[in-house]
């Protein structure tokens, strides 16, 4: 605290005193009196009232008087050892006073100083170089130095780790350092760090509301970024009555505003604010923004030339963010004028403003390499606005030059969010980032194709098939890339696995608590979510995540398929349908216009399959039409397995259930489901031997709790009977008995109660056994936990569970499920329900799937067979035999060739056969001529 290091400041303070005395030189007492002077100037001017122009008036002459002196007395200090600790602190103040003055070159150097001295006190405590540290890393900041701020702010953090006092200006550096991550996008850590900045600030801090509405308005900021506008607008509205910071409040309203299309409302709102230092050139982008939206051009051509005044003034020829967005408005305004070739120019300087490290000039030009921290989100929405003025210039002229053009914007792009994917620390972000990829992921795969139908060249036909594969579960796969790198369990992999149940604990916990325990709760999990991002960040440094290739069509081919396999990957753009066909000998492309009633044929024919409706008939006209527009002049009747990749709605459907004639598309297919080409790996086990563990806790009675209610599930024990392993059956079925055996056998079983949630999917759950525990933490496994498990051990798990495969669509990254948890947990290959199952149908399949395992088939064989075997019994009503019954149930994993196991009654016929004919053969040879 501020206590703690004033001691510090006092004993250090002796200790020049001490130190100067020891030379008995007269020089040095007239020395420490004008330090002295000096340094009282300089606390007297920290505790002026600044809030009327007098007192502020009255700050700077107390400063410039104070600095006036610091540099008087450097001049006569002598440089020996015995002044070393005069010269840090004289180092330090002078620093600050620059700071204040806004002298940035000066303040560094000085910084510098104070530290380089601190070099040769060994005497001297950690503690006292915080602050240089800190107020270094703020400079870089300024001067859009991201990676030498972060080296400052990590350095002044590691410090402050050291005590478990909080260290004066400690607020200021969460704040920095939310600030940091803010401008690399990472919102969510951003998020954590603001609101850490406010729990760490003293109320007794003599700039406690100047500081905590500084802050407030930094976490309403990063909400907006966020996309949770009502939360952010009513935070920075609940600070006006403070009457602090009304520029950042009212500026910051407007931002909100602009974002809800409020153009009107955000310029009486930006007209409000009246900054006077460099805010001065973000306020006239601002202003400029909404005029543009508005197509007031003169309106925006006058407040940006004001912007680049400022500019001037303010950052010279230093690289700037705000000099970037200022360039990239003039483009979007060139752009909107159809002033392609000029736009395009403003957007090449924009990005050499955003990335520093790239210099070309020339509008040809892309970023292709990234390296260090820089303004990440930026220079991506300037490359997404370059590729839309190549699209527009390709439209205009009809040459294909400008669209190889636009592809290599496009190109560029999608690199850097490979690129920013390794710097986060956590799925929250990159999921997050992943709404920003898929705002253009539809274009450049239609370009792409657009050019191979006009060529024929399969370049650009493989081109469009990268691209599609990039947009599709790459948060998941990025998470299996990781996990390929045999990190150690201890160590860090363990820090981050407790931090990881910790977070996962409190979440659950928090939204149920009052509002007290829940604000608590919050704070918890900001902290703990700041110590993972630490781990996580050290486990990259030791263990850097490559660039994730898309595999190629000729390794697909070669390394993958065999003769009986026809791969199928959707694109469902926003007016075409693009299906990529892959076979051991062809590669094709296939794309049509989406009809006008897809959307709604798509949405009532899932509909009906999740009420378990028998409506669903060999004449229904949503199947036709759909089955129509997804697979004709798609399929190949020659092959007798597909993989699926689905995109987007698609994921929603089971295509299992679509009809070929009078037939179900599962009775002529084996079917398998992937996310993506980047997660598709061979398989070649054999499950023929596996054991499985296998849990049933409703086979004999409902249970009721306080919030739940579970049916029983009478035929669940059936499913799992007289497997090979462990079974766990009622009040044996339970959470624990789970957790402490799941990774024992190859194979896990799930035949119980699910629910899953499209809202608020972490608290989708997996029920065991009740009644030996009630409490929901005992008995039910919740999403989240799963994630934080290891399933790399298992081969497979089957969760004939209701809805085990259903959740939340994120564009892009697939269906937030409890199966894609498991997969995301390490486990390959996943057997999930997508609606609430029939328990005598699901347990006919579990039961028939484990059949045809041991016998040798692969997964999906074996679970094409169940299904067909079922279509056929004759002692199943009919009326269960529609799709609602038995095509809840899929795959999604690993590819697995076809074994084709031996059938031994055909191997004794053929032994019987030859048999005969040996016999024969002999008695013909015996008999006389």
């Amino acid at each position: 605290m501020r206590g703690a290091s004033l001691v510090l400041s006092i004993s250090f303070s002796f200790l020049i005193v001490y130190s100067l005395s020891q030379e008995r030189h007269p020089s040095y007492t007239e020395l420490l009196r004008e330090y002295s002077e000096a340094d009282q100037l300089y606390h007297k001017a920290l505790h002026i009232n600044t809030s009327t122009d007098k007192g502020a008036i009255w700050e700077n002459q107390l400063n410039q008087l104070a600095l006036s002196k610091f540099r008087n007395l450097e001049q006569h200090l002598p440089q020996n050892s015995s002044a070393d600790s005069l010269h840090f602190f004289l180092s330090l103040k002078t620093g600050e006073l620059y700071h204040y003055f806004d002298s940035l070159v000066p303040a560094q150097l000085y910084y510098n100083r104070a530290i380089a001295v601190k070099q040769r006190l060994p005497f001297l405590v950690d503690s006292f170089v915080f602050k240089p540290y800190l107020f270094s890393g703020n400079i870089y900041f300024r001067q859009n130095k991201l990676d030498e701020a972060a080296v400052c702010f990590k350095k002044a953090e590691a410090i402050q780790e050291k005590y478990s006092l909080k260290l004066e200006e400690s607020e200021r550096l969460f704040n920095d350092l939310g600030l940091l991550y803010f401008q690399s996008g990472n919102y969510q850590q951003a998020s954590n760090y603001f609101r850490k900045a406010g729990h760490v600030l003293a109320k007794n801090n003599p700039f406690y509301e100047d500081l905590f509405v500084n802050y407030q308005i930094n976490y309403a900021i990063v909400l907006f970024k966020l996309e949770k506008f009502s939360e952010a607008d009513s935070i920075l509205h609940g600070l006006l009555p403070y009457g602090l910071h009304l520029d950042e409040i009212y500026n910051n309203i407007g931002l909100i505003q602009h974002r809800l299309k409020k153009f009107q409302e955000a310029i009486v709102s930006f007209q409000k604010v009246h900054y006077s230092n460099a805010l001065q050139i973000g306020l006239q982008n601002d202003r400029a923004n909404a005029w543009l939206a508005l197509k007031n051009y003169d309106s925006v051509f006058t407040y940006l030339n004001a912007a680049l005044q400022k500019n001037k003034k303010f950052n010279r020829k230093n690289t700037s963010v705000d000099f970037g967005l200022s360039l990239k408005i003039y483009g979007d305004m060139e752009k909107d004028q159809s002033n392609f070739t000029q736009a395009l120019r403003h957007y090449q300087q924009a990005l050499n403003q955003f990335y520093p490290a790239f210099t070309d000039s020339s509008i040809h030009a892309n970023p292709k390499k990234f390296t260090g921290r820089f303004s990440y989100v930026h220079l991506f929405h300037t490359l997404e606005a370059k590729a839309a003025v190549l699209d527009a210039l390709y439209l205009q002229t009809k040459n294909m030059y400008w669209a190889r053009e636009e592809l290599n914007a496009f190109g560029a792009a999608f690199l850097l969010i490979d690129y920013i994917e390794k710097t986060y620390d956590s799925d929250e972000a990159r999921l997050f980032l992943e709404k920003s990829k898929y705002a253009i992921h539809d274009r450049p795969v239609v370009l792409a194709f657009d050019l191979y139908t006009k060529t024929k060249l399969k370049d650009f036909l493989e081109m469009a098939y990268e691209l599609d594969q990039k947009n599709k579960a790459t948060v998941l796969a990025f998470n299996d890339h990781r996990n390929q790198l045999n990190i150690p369990a201890t160590g860090l992999r363990e820090q981050e696995h407790h931090l990881k149940v910790a977070i996962t604990r409190l979440s659950l916990q928090a939204p149920s608590s009052e509002a007290v325990l829940r604000k608590e709760s919050e704070r918890q999990i900001s902290e703990l979510e700041m110590q993972l991002g630490k781990v996580q960040e050290k486990i990259g440094q030791h263990y850097p995540v490559v660039t994730m290739k898309v595999p190629t069509i000729s390794f697909i081919q070669n390394q993958m398929l065999d003769d009986e396999t026809q791969l199928l990957s959707f694109h469902l753009g926003e007016k075409k349908l693009t299906v990529f066909s892959i076979t051991k000998s062809a590669f094709r492309g296939i794309e049509k216009n989406i009809y006008p009633e897809f959307y709604k044929d798509l949405e009532n024919f899932v509909s009906r399959l999740h009420t378990l409706s028998d409506t669903l008939s060999s004449d229904d006209e949503e199947n036709k039409r759909l089955n129509l527009f997804l697979l004709d002049s798609v399929l190949d009747p020659s092959f007798k397995r597909l993989i699926i990749i689905p995109d987007n709605e698609l994921n929603f459907l089971p295509f299992d259930a679509l009809k070929q004639g009078n037939s179900f598309l599962i009775e002529k297919y084996s079917i398998q489901y992937q996310y993506s080409t980047l997660l598709l790996k061979k398989d070649n086990k054999d499950f023929s031997k596996a054991t499985t563990v296998s849990f049933a806790p409703f086979t004999k009675e409902d249970y009721s709790g306080e919030s739940l209610k579970f049916y029983q599930l009478p035929q669940s024990l059936q499913e799992v009977s007289g497997l090979d392993g462990t079974l766990f059956i009622n009040e044996k079925a339970t959470k624990q008995n789970f957790l402490d055996n799941y990774g024992r056998n190859q194979i896990i079983h799930l035949a119980t109660h699910a629910v899953a949630y499209d809202s608020a999917g972490h608290f989708s759950f997996i029920a065991f056994a009740p009644w030996n525990d009630p409490t929901q933490d005992g008995y039910l496994l919740y999403a989240p936990e799963i994630y934080n498990l290891d399933f790399s051990k298992n081969r497979l798990v089957i969760l004939s569970a209701c809805e085990t495969g259903f959740g939340k669509l994120v564009k892009g990254e697939g269906i937030m499920s409890l199966s894609r948890a498991f997969s995301y947990a390490g486990c390959p290959n996943i057997i999930a329900s997508y609606w609430k199952a029939d328990d005598q149908a699901t347990a006919y399949l579990g039961q028939k799937i484990h059949v045809y395992l041991k016998k040798g088939f692969s997964v999906d064989e074996a679970l094409q067979k169940a299904k067909k075997d079922y279509l056929l019994d004759r002692s199943i009503n009919p009326r269960m035999k529609q799709p609602a019954y038995w095509a809840n149930l899929v795959l999604i994993g690993n590819y697995q060739p076809h074994a084709h196991p031996f059938d031994y009654a055909w191997i004794w016929s053929i032994i019987l056969i030859v048999a005969a004919l040996l016999i024969l053969i002999r008695r013909f040879i015996r008999s006389p001529a």
